[in-house]
């Protein structure tokens, strides 16, 4: 049994997904790549994006950024100063989010309300009898 009866998850998941859909080939990649500080690190959600960031850094002799692939906290970039984040990853960050507190809604409902003891055991019960006949 789901305790999102609201329907709160489903439509943050499906908000974002829409966003997602909409934003394609509006210039997001482009727009942070002009924008890039010098020595700039970008974090990549995966090494496909990886390789197209750093195919667009060299076609636009940006020599000084460089890109690193990290999924949830990019250990690579502690102590790097200008460290920026591709969309796919901040997506993706998002979609964990919402995944994570969907789980943890569960998990509370589930310890706040544990099944019934006796309810069960007269289940048992019942099953036993039935297999004796």
């Amino acid at each position: 049994m789901s305790q999102d009866d609201y329907g709160f998850g489903a439509a943050m998941k499906t908000a974002l997904q829409t966003f997602e859909m909409h934003s394609r080939r509006s210039g997001r990649t482009s727009r942070m790549l002009d924008s890039l500080k010098p020595n700039t690190t970008i974090v990549a959600l995966n090494d496909a994006q990886a390789r197209h960031l750093r195919d667009e850094l060299k076609r636009r002799n940006r020599t000084d950024c460089k890109v690193i692939v990290g999924q949830g906290t990019p250990e690579k970039a502690r102590g790097m100063t200008n460290v920026t984040f591709d969309h796919n990853w901040v997506r993706d960050m998002y979609e964990v989010a919402i995944a994570r507190t969907s789980k943890d809604i569960q998990y509370i409902w589930e310890t706040l309300n544990p099944p019934d003891v006796g309810e069960k055991v007269e289940r048992e019960w019942e099953f036993r009898e039935e297999d004796r006949a």
